[in-house]
């Protein structure tokens, strides 16, 4: 079976989500998979702030070995993934994300909020709040998500709680089954969120970002394959 992760949904560029449903494993230096290390520590120092601070957490431990895993079937294949936790106050239950960044990312996400600067973070809780919502009857139903951000450079933390939007959940699904269904590898393109202005240009920064462009796979000729016939 064909799997996206939900944490992958969200990547702007079609052709390198499809990539990696066909089993091509992306590749990352040393120093990017120790900063996944310290995000994983980051997690677990902030569902302790966030129960000091009166939140009650159900909180998903293990990342992406995590007991719990969520998933969306589709026609070909499934959307999976581990949520990391689901918060609680004041009876109103909130599917969070935690995200470790620098100062740098955090300002900028705090200036323009996730839908503005971190879209790939909204998709990847809507889905796994539709996951949980449409299994009402073995979960906890969630009422809204919510990115708990927080700086590692200096140990603050902000939660931005968001609405669950259902024409997000709608395209994401679309875009996921239309990545299944592609026979062939598809065209470097973006997926339209046209409620939310966003269109299917695909951002610059998506290729500094993409272990496929760097290898050649990508543009159909592998590093080191160059020069032969």
């Amino acid at each position: 079976m064909r799997v996206i992760r939900a944490s992958k949904i969200g990547f702007p560029c079609i052709r390198n989500i499809w990539l990696s449903t066909m089993g091509l494993e992306e590749t990352f230096d040393k120093k990017t998979l120790r900063i996944f290390d310290l995000g994983n520590l980051v997690e677990q120092v902030a569902v302790k702030w966030l129960r000091e601070d009166g939140w009650d957490v159900y909180w998903n431990e293990g990342s992406q070995d995590a007991e719990w895993e969520l998933n969306v079937p589709l026609q070909g294949g499934e959307l999976r993934g581990h949520p990391d936790c689901i918060i609680e106050k004041d009876g109103q239950r909130i599917l969070a994300d935690i995200k470790s960044m620098n100062s740098r990312a955090y300002k900028h996400w705090l200036d323009g909020g996730t839908i503005d600067n971190k879209l790939s973070y909204f998709i990847q809780v809507n889905v796994y709040a539709y996951a949980i919502n449409r299994q009402t009857s073995t979960g906890p139903h969630v009422d809204k998500v919510a990115i708990v951000g927080v700086n590692k450079d200096t140990s603050d933390y902000t939660i931005e709680v968001l609405d669950i939007d259902e024409e997000i959940i709608k395209e994401t699904l679309n875009k996921a089954q239309f990545i299944l269904n592609a026979p062939t590898m598809p065209p470097k393109i973006g997926w339209a969120f046209n409620h939310l202005g966003v269109s299917n240009e695909v951002p610059s920064w998506c290729c500094s970002y993409c272990s496929y462009k760097r290898l050649g796979i990508c543009d159909g000729v592998k590093k080191g394959d160059e020069n032969n016939d």
